[in-house]
């Protein structure tokens, strides 16, 4: 196959293409600006026998400091359209299309239970491989079709009973599709936007109150334990807010948030969560599981 039209690009620094801003060098990568230059893309990959990963807003990702051992992709203009279908009331939007962007379309509808989408900063695709969710909503509760595309390169549609959302997980992130586009329809009665508004600005504010000031980070690292304490009191009351590792540190403001101080490495991320991972088992004997995407350990992993 002819791959002389593909703008691949070697060696790229993804460090600033994550909210961490942490992370070493792609040996590919390339922005696929439509379906067809993301099916050739995929080829190449193929072709190489090289990993890819589909890399969104980089807010939910921490690079090694190695390079990554294949190709990068970012999804381009092709996939950041959303619209609202008037005949089915759905918001249908790509998956390059930010998660607040989404959101925002909702609340003008008085739809409430896009309101949680507002303050994540991710995009569609990634919300809904990983199930995004925040104030006891998630992507799953508004979910009705994605179109994907499997590493072959190849299109089809699924529905929420072949999506398989868990708790921060779906079957897209296990079988590594891709989604191209979804659809989300409230199962809310509508209240007027204005009030839809209101709510949003409270609830952007509590997170902000409750949220690190340094935005180098990504989010909160560890899953909540089934059942038990949330990872951030349990990290807390192992001693560890504030611990610093090199450029790293467990925020202040919220223990299972880490924050990069300016200079911090990934590798410096990666001791300070094994750390937390280790003191939380050693005290109170549970295992904190990573919400956040680790490359390139996480490659073909569910």
């Amino acid at each position: 196959m002819d791959f002389s039209k593909l703008e691949i690009a070697r060696e790229v620094s993804l460090a600033p293409h994550t909210t961490m801003r942490a992370g070493g060098t792609a040996r590919h990568f390339a922005v696929a600006e439509n379906e067809a230059g993301l099916k050739g893309l995929l080829a190449f990959a193929r072709e190489k026998g090289e990993p890819f990963f589909l890399l969104g807003a980089g807010s939910n990702v921490i690079f090694s400091d190695e390079e990554f051992p294949g190709l990068v992709i970012l999804l381009g203009k092709g996939f950041r359209e959303a619209r609202i279908d008037e005949a089915s009331g759905e918001a249908v939007a790509g998956g390059a299309v930010p998660l607040p962007l989404l959101g925002r379309m909702g609340v003008e509808r008085g739809w409430r239970d896009f309101i949680f989408l507002c303050p994540i900063p991710g995009t569609v695709g990634a919300g809904v491989a990983m199930n995004a969710g925040a104030g006891g909503f998630d992507i799953s509760s508004i979910f009705r079709w994605a179109d994907v595309m499997d590493a072959k390169g190849e299109v089809r549609r699924v529905n929420l009973e072949g999506a398989g959302f868990r708790y921060r997980s779906s079957a897209f992130k296990n079988k590594g599709d891709i989604i191209l586009r979804a659809a989300f329809k409230t199962s809310l009665e509508p209240i007027d936007p204005a009030v839809a508004r209101e709510i949003l600005m409270a609830e952007v504010e509590r997170r902000i109150a409750a949220q690190p000031r340094i935005k180098r980070n990504c989010g909160s690292i560890f899953k909540n334990p089934h059942g038990g304490p949330p990872a951030g009191k349990l990290i807390e009351e192992a001693g560890l807010k504030g611990r610093e590792i090199g450029g790293a540190r467990i925020a202040r403001e919220h223990a299972n948030w880490i924050v990069n101080t300016g200079a911090a490495t990934g590798g410096d991320l990666r001791e300070l969560m094994a750390l937390a991972q280790s003191e939380v088992k050693r005290l109170f004997g549970i295992d904190l599981e990573r919400e956040v995407v680790l490359m390139p350990e996480d490659i073909g992993s569910p």
